[in-house]
């Protein structure tokens, strides 16, 4: 059985190289194309811009994407949107209390997610279904696919813990070194 999950994702800049060529992009045609997955994808250097894109997908008539998937630079607690901005789990969790009812979030980035406990508190606080990303230093190539596999297992699963579950069995390796988690 199926339970199609789109995605919005919201990517940050990688680097400061204008010929950097790395993007989440790639992966999400790949799920489109493979899976059916459909996505809106947007790039973002700003709080601003990331609070904008992320009001405008809790509008109703974007209801179906279900998953909001982030991907930046990353450290313990925080997410760096760019070289000088940063933004801490507790106040991104602040500033959209109570608004990610249903929503599944995934943090691709960087340490972000170590502290189960600041976790624990976004998703109490943003009232999101599921909260997921890694708690390790993660390289881009190895943590895209395991995005895409966690992905996928949305889309044929209902029970999170059977997912988690199936991630361990099929990607054990990758979930370990990088530190995946979900709450």
């Amino acid at each position: 059985m199926e339970y199609i999950k789109h995605i919005m994702a919201i990517e940050g800049e990688w680097s400061e190289n204008l010929n950097s060529k790395e993007t989440i992009k790639s992966a999400l045609d790949f799920l489109n194309e493979n899976g059916k997955i459909e996505s809106i994808f947007r790039k973002v250097s700003s709080q601003e811009a990331l609070y904008n894109y992320l009001d405008k997908v809790l509008q109703s008539r974007y209801k179906k994407y279900a998953i909001i998937y982030l991907s930046f630079h990353g450290t313990v607690n925080n997410i760096q949107i760019s070289k000088t901005e940063i933004i801490t789990l507790k106040q991104f969790a602040e500033d959209f209390k109570g608004a990610l009812k249903n929503k599944i979030i995934h943090f691709s980035s960087c340490s972000t997610c170590r502290n189960t406990k600041s976790l624990e508190y976004f998703k109490k606080i943003t009232n999101a279904e599921l909260v997921s990303g890694y708690k390790n230093d993660i390289g881009f190539i190895d943590s895209t696919l395991l995005d895409i596999g966690n992905f996928t297992l949305l889309q044929e699963y209902v029970k999170f813990g059977y997912i988690e579950k199936k991630l361990n069995t099929n990607y054990g390796t990758l979930c370990k070194r990088l530190g995946f988690i979900k709450v």
